[in-house]
């Protein structure tokens, strides 16, 4: 995250409206895309499931069935990956690669024995 701001700001010292709106497409692209990844495929399994259930019923049922799913994941795992993602983010912008993966691992144990 550190280096994500580091890097707006050399964009942003130029001063000119291209820069700036420089700026914020870098930050939308980072921000939204993760959410706009999950909805595409949301969105492609939908349209497969369409081709080979002809109910609409099911089709309803897997919607809903997602959709609680993926909230209750959210709710779940929420906090721990904001906090595991800035400190990632912070320990590759510092180049300290060796502290990365023990970490990614052990919160993702965390999330799974909080999962069962």
């Amino acid at each position: 995250m550190a280096g994500i701001s580091f890097e707006l700001r050399k964009v942003l010292r130029e001063r000119t409206l291209g820069s700036i709106v420089k700026a914020f497409g870098y930050s939308a692209v980072l921000s939204a895309g993760p959410y706009l990844i999950s909805i595409l495929t949301l969105a492609l399994s939908f349209y497969v499931l369409g081709q080979f259930v002809s109910s609409d019923k099911i089709i309803i049922q897997f919607g809903v069935i997602v959709t609680y799913l993926t909230a209750f994941s959210l709710i779940l795992t929420g906090f721990s990956q904001l906090m595991i993602t800035r400190f990632l983010a912070d320990r590759i912008f510092e180049k300290k690669y060796e502290a990365v993966l023990p970490n990614l691992i052990g919160n993702m144990l965390l999330n799974m024995i909080l999962a069962f």
